[in-house]
């Protein structure tokens, strides 16, 4: 990372602290939550997590240190398709993170790197060639329901839910790169071993 990355990250914390930007970006995410109400229809988690999550003020998805690198640098050396899941590098959950962390019970941080997402979107794509589901091949899903099914999956967590949990509930997302994601970690990490074993390459 370089020194313009540092002068970036400094101009849109400062944007942050501004009255009129505060206002839009309340307005903004309150939108936003209203198109995943939509979206979440059935998966009573999600739409727990969404709930409560609504209810952490300015912040909740406003990350004060902007664009940093998500997770780990580990996470960097594992290819798509060999291990990889959807959210490990493309969103995060993160109590009292958002917004000026500090020790003022600061709003719950739900949090999305697009520009990570944008990267991997057609290796995405690529995991779903081949596969069937209930005798029926898999077609990749749009870049939206990728996004809406990280927010799905950090909601849940919102929730209090687990990854062995969320896991288990492959089948609820949108995208059938998400779908394969999920129930790869769910049955071979011995979350549910044994389970439905429907979704085959």
């Amino acid at each position: 990372m370089g020194l313009r990355d540092w002068i970036d990250r400094a101009k849109i914390s400062n944007v942050q602290d501004d009255p009129e930007w505060q206002l839009a970006a309340s307005l903004g995410d309150m939108e936003f939550e209203q198109d995943m109400y939509d979206d979440l229809q059935g998966d009573e988690d999600a739409l727990r997590g969404l709930r409560k999550h609504a209810k952490e003020g300015l912040g909740r998805y406003a990350d004060w240190f902007p664009l940093r690198d998500k997770k780990n640098i580990i996470s960097k050396l594992i290819p798509v398709g060999e291990g990889y899941h959807m959210g490990q590098e493309h969103g995060s959950y993160e109590p009292e993170a958002g917004y000026r962390p500090g020790p003022d019970n600061d709003p719950d941080l739900i949090d999305i790197n697009m520009l990570n997402l944008l990267r991997d979107e057609d290796k995405l794509n690529e995991m779903v060639e081949g596969v069937m589901l209930d005798d029926e091949e898999l077609v990749p899903g749009s870049l939206q329901d990728k996004i809406s099914d990280i927010y799905r999956h950090e909601y849940k967590h919102a929730a209090g839910l687990g990854h062995p949990e969320i896991y288990k509930q492959w089948y609820k997302n949108l995208d059938p790169s998400t779908m394969i994601g999920d129930y790869e970690m769910d049955y071979y990490k011995d979350y549910n071993k044994g389970g439905i074993v429907s979704l085959v390459r």
